[in-house]
């Protein structure tokens, strides 16, 4: 019978392994608080006590204060609620000549595109994560992350929901309340849950 043979510890678990309570408390709280992005707290902060629908380009000038790409004329109409793993904020990255409507929800662990000339309606949410089906004891398995882009001169309405790895062609029109679990063509017009494209549109 073959012995099991474990292998010696590398030079970074060894050093945790011989860190004292205080330094791994401070490990782990320097950890933490690098979620916290504190110049896009304090955008968010300022931003929040602007009234909907007004300072539309000011809201924009700040959010790219903040570390996002927002292009030219671009209106936000409200707060974005931005969450994700890493750093988030250079993930998110909005085209010129944009209208984005709130509330709306960028979880960007992983890049988000949005071309020029897009419309975005009232609570909308757009996806970067997921899981890996796991086992039966834990279902939801292995984080990943997989991005997602609206090209030029998209519409989505209210209530849209953009799920990881999509792209969503140039010209076409997302249905109020539709789920995108996949890829849209150009110029088409998509609807439902799970969306399917209804129809093409002119060119």
């Amino acid at each position: 019978m073959e012995r099991m043979v474990t292998p010696p510890p590398g030079t970074e678990e060894m050093a945790v392994a011989r860190e004292s309570l205080p330094q791994r408390l401070t490990r782990v709280t320097l950890s933490e608080l690098s979620g916290l992005r504190p110049g896009l707290r304090l955008v968010q902060l300022v931003v929040g006590f602007m009234p909907t629908a007004a300072f539309g380009r000011l809201r924009a000038g700040l959010y790219r204060l903040g570390g996002l790409s927002i292009g030219r004329r671009t209106r936000l109409l409200g707060r974005l609620e931005i969450e994700g793993t890493g750093d988030i904020a250079p993930n998110v990255r909005v085209g010129h000549d944009c209208l984005l409507n709130s509330p709306l929800y960028l979880n960007a662990s992983a890049p988000i595109t949005i071309g020029n000339h897009v419309g975005i309606g009232h609570h909308v949410v757009i996806i970067t994560d997921t899981h890996h089906i796991g086992a039966a004891a834990a279902r939801a398995g292995e984080r990943v992350a997989r991005p997602v882009s609206i090209e030029d001169g998209a519409w989505i309405a209210a209530r849209v929901t953009i799920l990881p790895g999509v792209t969503i062609g140039r010209g076409t029109v997302v249905a109020a309340g539709a789920v995108v679990t996949r890829d849209v063509p150009p110029n088409t017009l998509a609807a439902g849950v799970p969306a399917r494209v209804k129809r093409e549109l002119p060119t």
